[in-house]
């Protein structure tokens, strides 16, 4: 079967797996799609839907905020300051914390990476040709049994039997 591309105004999933795009672009205003993104967190929030993702969501969304960091793509820091350390500490706390903050208002549930887990992701990155943190999101979503994930990049559109909720932005 192959993967459906979900809209966000689709009545919701029994649970859903999250990945750090659709994380990152709910919270920076200045992200593509980040209206659409913000608006389907708070009706996931409004009906308290579990939200699931590995131990590695934070890091990776850490990692981007400090993209965003290096190239002052962001009013709170420019790329002067990011070379200088009394800049950078408190533009990356304020990330942690904005990103806790948000899961922190989702029923959310942080999944470790366990041996199931960890022995599936070589074969997902070898099948679905993945990056190793994709095939660890799509791993520990195979231990869960869960095939709703609300992602905005294309990855996850080439793995079959997922429903990925990304409000059908490569249909438009």
């Amino acid at each position: 079967m192959a993967t459906t591309q979900r809209l966000f105004s689709d009545p919701l999933p029994y649970a859903l797996y999250i990945d750090a795009d659709f994380t990152m672009r709910a919270l920076v205003k200045s992200e593509k799609h980040h209206q659409e993104c913000l608006e389907f967190a708070e009706r996931l929030r409004q009906k308290g839907t579990p939200i699931f993702s590995s131990v590695l969501l934070i890091p990776e969304c850490l990692n981007t905020w400090e993209k965003f960091g290096r190239k002052g793509a962001t009013p709170l820091i420019t790329a002067e300051q990011w070379e200088n350390e009394l800049y950078r500490i408190p533009f990356m706390d304020h990330g942690l914390n904005l990103i806790r903050g948000f899961l922190k208002q989702l029923n959310y549930h942080q999944v470790r990476i366990l041996k199931a887990i960890e022995d599936d992701i070589a074969s997902q990155m070898a099948y679905h040709n993945i990056r190793s943190y994709d095939a660890l999101h799509l791993a520990t979503m195979r231990y869960l049994g869960l095939p709703h994930i609300a992602c905005t990049n294309s990855h996850f559109l080439r793995v079959d039997n997922l429903e990925v909720w990304n409000n059908q932005i490569y249909l438009k």
